[in-house]
């Protein structure tokens, strides 16, 4: 897939997060970027883009997305079409705090639909075939670790569903115009046990220090517990399991998700404090 160039002076920064930035056309108001950070391989953005429409086609609620792009920079994104006035739900919350339980309940919305849509009839990987091909990838990860990581991956496939998954989910991957609602940044698109979803949102909303959590997410951390408290009892129902209920189930596929971050941010001390932390709790 050839990437067609694109001068950064004709685009103003709008936002950012872990895996890159995002940018408004300043020639066409139709247009918005996502450009990634240039550790991420373009094989993997070229991939987001054939997602992206695979996803669409499927009905789910997803911005239309446009070609492979390189910045004057050397980076590499993806155009899409823009949502004007869009923000992510995060965000949302972040502006206007007393929006932030009714966002939380339209996200598991949004949850609870796509993991009731199956893979059956798709092409779309599963998220153990997904996470076993990023393992052959960190040659850092050798000996007892990497032992750790094959059974966990060979014990959660046993979990496996044809659920189809976000891949990436949490409130900052979903943005809103104020009438309609979509799903972004698809790289990761797949599917299994919603596990893999549901506890991606429970780790931003719950275990992220006060600064990366403002960073990345642009919420506080008491907003996102009273996002999270919301979100659950909506995905769940009103019996929903208690909080370490859930996080003795969703320990494994965190640890595994561990993977995604160390391919895409490296050996960040963070994460490699988290994953020993969760493997300890094992």
């Amino acid at each position: 897939m050839e990437a067609k160039k694109i001068d950064l002076a004709d685009w103003t920064l709008s936002g950012g997060g872990a895996q890159g930035e995002s940018y408004f056309s300043k020639t066409d108001s139709s247009l918005m970027l996502k450009l990634f950070n240039p550790k991420i391989p373009t094989g993997l953005i070229e991939g987001e883009i054939t997602l992206s429409k695979e996803i669409a086609a499927l009905g789910l609620p997803v911005p239309a997305p446009g070609e492979l792009v390189q910045s004057t920079d050397g980076r590499y994104g993806i155009t899409f079409r823009r949502i004007i006035g869009k923000q992510s739900f995060c965000t949302a919350a972040a502006n206007k705090p007393e929006s932030c339980r009714d966002l939380a309940r339209r996200l598991a919305g949004m949850a609870r639909e796509l993991h009731s849509t199956s893979s059956q009839g798709t092409n779309f990987i599963s998220a153990c075939d997904y996470y076993s091909a990023i393992l052959d990838k960190l040659p850092r990860i050798k000996g007892d670790e990497r032992r750790l990581f094959e059974s966990l991956i060979e014990r959660l496939r046993t979990e496996q569903t044809q659920t189809l998954l976000h891949g990436d989910f949490h409130f900052g991957n979903a943005i809103t115009d104020g009438s309609k609602d979509y799903f972004i940044d698809l790289g990761a698109f797949c599917y299994g046990n919603p596990k893999f979803d549901i506890s991606m949102q429970y780790l931003v909303c719950t275990a992220l220090p006060d600064e990366l959590l403002y960073h990345y997410y642009h919420i506080t951390q008491a907003l996102a517990l009273e996002f999270w408290d919301e979100f659950k009892t909506a995905y769940y129902g009103p019996d929903a399991p208690s909080d370490e209920v859930l996080m003795e189930e969703f320990r494994p596929y965190l640890i595994v998700r561990t993977l995604f971050f160390e391919r895409d941010l490296g050996e960040d001390e963070f994460l490699i404090k988290l994953r020993r932390q969760l493997i300890e709790k094992m």
